[in-house]
């Protein structure tokens, strides 16, 4: 018979008893003894992995709650307005310029414009070889039109040249007795309307060798009073803001130039044209002479900060983001280079609480107790607390896990 195990061997050393397999055919009690101590090794193994497992678990969530946990504190403080403004004396820099500017400028102005048809005929005299003095005489065109000569006339009289009459002739200005373009007439004959039922009629007597032109009925540009004037104010203008680059350039960016104190005078005027002249454009020119005005830029801000802060309460701040600065001209005294303004600040004001100080109070504190603290400070006009992982009671004892954020806005 083979030999018997007893179970009361301990499970690691019957780890290492080798069991022989019963055979086929073997007694009971036989296979009883062997699979009884391989059971024993096999609970052992699987009560070990479980116990490993649990301390893993237990170990990570510990090291998650430890690492992972923070809060997150937002504060609001409370916020107020003030408005404070006064009178400052600043002193002043001293600059002038004389220079001459000139440009072309549109004509705006409309005219109403008649005119009427000119141009030159030349009057023949068939009628004798003795010559005829006209008066300022009409002239009547083959379709109807009348002309009428703008000045008295004498017209040569006839001549014989190889036994043949050649009429005397006379070229003559004519202007249509009414303006518009149905006047524009081109190259046509005239009759004498003062000669007719007489000989002279037929025997004196006019032709036109070009077209008669100016005919016109409509509206025109014209420089107006207010074109020149608005041309004059422009090179002012320009001559003001050429000026005050210059200032700029000799004194620095950190003057400020008080527009108020700038003065000009014109010392010249050229106009190409006058006031009611029918033409497209006009050309002007003027030479002034600019007077200016400045104060340092950091002498304004030094009195900004000053009155701002002689109107801050106790554990205030106020924010540069949200302040509003106007300030106009009150007086003068150019011959102590002096100016006085009025200086008015608006701005937003809140209360300075010390973060860090508030960071420290907090720490370890339940929430329930946080949220008391933090609703006690009457700086404070509300605030936002929140805690990671979600399921946390109180605030981390870390201070690098606490963070206290400020908001303005």
């Amino acid at each position: 018979m083979a030999e018997k195990f007893f179970d009361i061997i301990p499970p690691e050393k019957a780890e290492k008893v080798m069991l022989p397999k019963p055979e086929e055919g073997g007694s009971l009690e036989e296979k009883e003894y062997f699979y009884r101590a391989k059971s024993h090794k096999s609970f052992f193994f699987r009560g070990l992995l479980i116990l490993v497992g649990v301390i893993a678990i237990v170990a990570g969530a510990g090291f998650l709650l430890f690492y992972s946990s923070k809060a997150e504190i937002k504060i609001w403080p409370q916020k107020s307005q003030i408005g404070p403004q006064k009178e400052i004396l600043l002193g002043v820099n001293y600059f002038e310029d004389e220079r001459s500017v000139k440009n072309d400028f549109l004509a705006t102005g409309i005219a109403q414009v008649t005119k009427k048809a000119t141009g030159t005929v030349v009057v023949y005299n068939e009628y004798s070889t003795s010559s005829r003095t006209l008066v300022p005489s009409r002239f009547v065109s083959a379709d109807g039109k009348l002309f009428r000569s703008v000045e008295k006339i004498t017209i040569p009289g006839a001549r014989y040249e190889k036994g043949k009459l050649v009429p005397g002739e006379k070229e003559v200005k004519v202007e249509a007795t009414e303006p518009g373009e149905s006047y524009n007439i081109g190259p046509t004959t005239f009759a004498l309307p003062a000669l007719a039922g007489s000989p002279l009629y037929t025997t004196i007597y006019a032709k036109s060798f070009n077209p008669m032109t100016g005919g016109y009925i409509g509206q025109t540009a014209q420089v107006s009073s207010e074109d020149l004037k608005a041309a004059e104010e422009s090179l002012l203008k320009e001559a003001k803001e050429l000026a005050k680059n210059d200032f700029k350039n000799s004194l620095g960016q950190e003057s400020i130039i008080l527009e108020e104190t700038i003065s000009q005078e014109v010392l010249e005027k050229n106009s190409s044209q006058k006031a009611g002249d029918q033409v497209d454009s006009f050309n002007l020119e003027i030479e002034v002479r600019s007077k200016l005005f400045a104060f340092s830029k950091s002498d304004l801000e030094g009195a900004i900060q000053q009155l701002i802060q002689d109107n801050l309460k106790e554990n205030e701040k106020f924010r540069e983001d949200k302040t509003e600065i106007s300030y106009n001209l009150k007086s003068t005294d150019l011959d102590n280079k002096k100016i006085t303004l009025n200086l008015k600040i608006k701005t937003e004001v809140y209360k300075d609480i010390k973060t860090e100080e508030l960071q420290k109070a907090l720490l370890g504190k339940s929430l329930k107790e946080a949220e008391m603290l933090l609703a006690s400070f009457s700086e404070i006009s509300k605030f936002e607390l929140k805690l990671q992982p979600f399921f946390r009671k109180s605030l981390p004892q870390d201070a690098k896990r606490v963070k206290v954020e400020l908001v303005l806005d």
